[in-house]
């Protein structure tokens, strides 16, 4: 499953669980002002990014050796499926959104040319913004205009940002009495107060992003419906008329949009005839309309708001190979296989296993050898032994030998001109070694896993690479970090990392990746920029590849554990080396092999 869509569930989970505490808080519709925040919570939720990821899941390892390969044979099939979501989600954003907002700029247009503003209204709205702005000790900023409109819409508060307006039918201005339109215009303060408007442009984002999703229809009944009773509480704290005098007020205007039909534009807050009328006039008449909930209740619904907002449950399988890759490796080397039969076929290619030398065999097919890799070092004199029982030898002319266990030596590269040799180990040390002194000279640094892999040269300096994925290029004098790589994005890892080489010239390097001990199909190659370590390119290799080297030409060669041979970019074999030659080469990035021709050509 990718990361885009791991997080849309996430956000979907965390949201329906401050949903469910807004419903909770706002069921019995006393609470409306708290209720009304959290639903605003649950909108804003949707569509901000997590902020502390919850693992999800810890598979054991068996389970997470079926899912890769599982992974692998369904990769097409859910590229497919998730491209048909995609293009469906697409299509209704587009819809809705440009719905939304075609209707928004029509509506608008109507209201410039036919409405006609109403200067005594505004004054009214002047003297209900100077009251409330008095009992917060605050000043009036500015004041909506009043527009009525000779056609048939309903009441409301419509614009954006600063400078909404409130609109009003003429046809129900004319019926109003003078008590019932200052209930109404307080109604429509109370919408202008509390920013309601801006609250309808976050509700049409989140719709037209989540249009698939019914939760978020049903949160926008919750929300105006504790919309509606919170601007009522207000518009009669405000005035000075009873209670029901504006339920009156209330139920002539209701009364008036039901016998019309009156149309309502997206993107305004309108008054309509809703379910919850019945509810709003009774906590009207009990004065009930803005209790203000316990403290307790406020902080409980706040705090778990909180933490919700904080912590997403995401999935983590610990073989997080992406699907692209898969299917990309996949079509990949299905092209490679049926270029090399049509070479074969029309005579260009010979066949390989002819042509090639009978794969050498080696400790990792037969018995074990005590020794399976032995070259010399940069160093007069020196020599290395990798024995398989015992571990590993360095012996110089005139010294004892320096011996290692396999998890003290993973991997080593030698630095030129100075005699010296990095030596990284299982438990992630960077160990500078003087083997002329058989003793280390210094740390240079720690990866959090163990070294993987090794290299060095003069134009970018030493990188090193862990089991992680991790990369890392130093600075050997003084420790310092001077760049970064990593095959884990956003809580995924592509593998661990197990070859990395300079490329001739010191440019680029070329890193193997893969998870073929977890049951994975495959790896890949990445070719870095030396200085910055930023991906030029990437490629699939096949499973059991053990190296990525240069040849003398510069082109990059794929050594698998046979001892094939292959051209990097093309697949094609062209030689075979023998099996020791290959530990040599994934245990030391100094090690190259002897010159050869290409046998394919």
């Amino acid at each position: 499953m990718t990361l885009s869509i791991q997080l849309v569930l996430s956000n979907l989970v965390v949201a329906s669980l401050i949903g469910g505490v807004a419903w909770v808080v706002g069921r019995s519709g006393r609470r409306a002002a708290l209720a009304h925040v959290l639903w605003i919570v649950f909108f804003v939720k949707l569509v901000t990014p997590p902020i502390i990821v919850l693992p999800l899941l810890n598979v054991s390892d068996s389970l997470q050796s079926a899912s890769a390969i599982a992974q692998g044979s369904w990769s097409n099939q859910m590229i497919d499926i998730w491209i048909v979501f995609g293009v469906v989600w697409a299509i209704g954003f587009l819809l809705i959104a440009t719905r939304g907002l075609v209707r928004f700029l029509k509506f608008r247009q109507l209201v410039c040319r036919e409405g006609v503003r109403d200067v005594d209204a505004e004054a009214s709205v002047m003297s209900l913004l100077i009251r409330d702005a008095q009992q917060w000790g605050d000043r009036v900023r500015s004041v909506p205009h009043v527009l009525r409109v000779p056609v048939r819409v309903s009441p409301m508060l419509f614009g954006v940002g600063w400078c909404p307006v409130i609109v009003c039918p003429d046809q129900l201005w004319q019926v109003l009495s003078d008590d019932e339109r200052e209930a109404f215009l307080a109604h429509e303060t109370a919408h202008y107060c509390r920013r309601d408007h801006w609250v309808r442009w976050l509700e049409w984002m989140v719709t037209a992003v989540y249009w698939w999703f019914p939760g978020v229809h049903w949160a926008r009944r919750q929300l105006e419906r504790h919309e509606e009773a919170c601007c009522d509480a207000w518009a009669v704290r405000r005035l000075e008329s009873t209670p029901r005098k504006y339920a009156e007020a209330l139920l002539r205007v209701v009364d008036f949009i039901s016998d019309n039909g009156v149309a309502t534009p997206r993107l305004a807050s309108a008054m309509q005839p809703t379910d919850s009328l019945e509810e709003r006039i009774r906590l009207l008449m009990r004065h009930r309309g803005m209790d203000d909930a316990s403290h307790p209740t406020k902080w409980f619904a706040g705090a778990a708001c909180f933490v919700l907002w904080l912590v997403h449950p995401i999935s983590q399988p610990r073989t997080p190979i992406p699907v692209t890759i898969a299917g990309d490796l996949h079509r990949s080397t299905t092209r490679i296989h049926t270029e090399i039969d049509v070479m074969r076929s029309t005579g260009v290619l010979g066949n390989p296993l002819t042509v090639l030398p009978e794969s050498p065999t080696g400790f990792w097919n037969r018995s074990p050898r005590n020794q399976w890799a032995n070259f010399s070092l940069a160093l007069p004199g020196a020599e290395l032994f990798a024995d398989v029982r015992h571990g590993i030898s360095v012996n110089v002319d005139g010294r004892d030998p320096v011996h290692f266990t396999h998890d003290e030596l993973t991997s080593l590269v030698e630095i030129p001109l100075t005699h010296r040799i990095v030596i990284g180990d299982r438990s992630g040390n960077l160990r500078l070694w003087d083997f002329s002194d058989s003793m280390p000279v210094s740390l240079i640094g720690r990866h959090r896993s163990g070294i993987t892999s090794l290299a060095f040269h003069h134009r970018g300096g030493l990188v090193s690479a862990d089991q992680t994925g991790s990369v890392m290029r130093w600075n050997i004098q003084s420790g310092q970090v001077l760049a970064t790589w990593s095959t884990q994005h956003n809580g995924f890892s592509l593998g661990s990392v197990q070859s990395v080489r300079y490329s001739n010239d010191g440019q680029t390097l070329a890193i193997l990746v893969g998870r073929w001990h977890e049951g994975g199909s495959g790896g890949s190659v990445h070719i870095l920029s030396t200085e910055t370590l930023e991906v030029l390119r990437s490629l699939p290799v096949a499973c059991g590849t053990a190296a990525i080297i240069p040849d003398s030409d510069g082109a990059w060669l794929s050594v698998d554990w046979t001892g094939v041979v292959r051209l990097l970019d093309s697949q094609l074999p062209i030689h075979s080396v023998s099996k020791d030659q290959v530990s040599a080469l994934v245990l030391s990035a100094n090690y190259s092999l002897p010159k050869f021709e290409t046998q394919a050509d």
